[in-house]
């Protein structure tokens, strides 16, 4: 887990632009991580559905999770480990 990495602007404007471009329940796809996550601004959630697990990624979604979380939005982990 990530303990001094904070969102810059650009990163704000990013995922400003990711809420205000899927309506709620829209799909975000991220094919360069491989990983889907769903929208949800009733329930100010975005889900991580589908993803790999490596170190980038986790924290790549750890810094998903504190930028998303600037705009009151909790990122939900619904991956199912792959244990080979």
């Amino acid at each position: 887990m990530l303990t001094t990495w904070t969102p810059g602007k650009i990163d704000l404007e990013w995922a400003d632009s990711v809420l205000k471009m899927i309506n709620d329940g829209g799909i975000w796809a991220y094919p360069g991580a491989q990983q889907i996550w769903k929208i949800s601004h009733t329930d100010k959630t975005v889900t991580l559905t589908v993803g790999p697990y490596t170190p980038w990624h986790e924290d790549q979604i750890e810094k998903t999770r504190l930028t998303f979380a600037h705009y009151g939005y909790t990122v939900i982990d619904l991956r199912t480990p792959n244990h080979n």
